[in-house]
C-alpha cells in the first residue's frame, strides 16, 4: 500500500511540472514604401509600387526606382529601374548602370542583382 501511495504522489508531481508552450510573436521586419502610385492585388498578395519608389528595410535601401513589386507571401522584393541602393549601409550603388533588376527577400542578408 505504501509503494502504491509513493507511485501516485510521484506521478502527480511529474504531471504538475509539465512544460508550458509559449508562443513568442516574431517581430515583423521593417519595410517602408514611398511611391507615386500603388496597385494591390489581394488575391495574389502582390503590391506593385510605381514612380520614384523609395524602399527601406532593416538591411536594404532603394531610392528612385521605377517600379518595385512586393510579394506578401514569399516576402520577396523585386526592384527595376533603380538609381541608387545600399545594403546594410555598406555596399552602395549610385548612377546609371547596366543592372536591370534587384531581388531581395525580407529577413535574408543577400540581395541579387541581375
Amino acid at each position: 500500500m505504501r509503494k502504491l501511495l509513493v507511485v501516485i504522489v510521484l506521478a502527480i508531481g511529474t504531471f504538475s511540472y509539465g512544460q508550458e508552450n509559449k508562443t513568442e510573436e516574431k517581430e515583423k521586419p521593417l519595410v517602408e514604401f514611398e511611391s507615386e502610385s500603388v496597385t494591390i492585388d489581394p488575391d495574389l498578395k502582390l503590391n506593385t509600387y510605381s514612380g520614384n519608389v523609395n524602399l527601406k528595410t532593416d538591411l536594404l535601401t532603394i531610392k528612385n526606382a521605377k517600379r518595385i513589386i512586393y510579394d506578401e507571401i514569399t516576402k520577396q522584393i523585386i526592384a527595376t529601374g533603380y538609381i541608387e541602393f545600399s545594403i546594410d549601409g555598406e555596399i552602395r550603388f549610385s548612377g546609371k548602370g547596366k543592372m536591370k533588376r534587384l531581388r531581395y527577400t525580407l529577413g535574408e542578408s543577400v540581395a541579387y542583382i541581375e
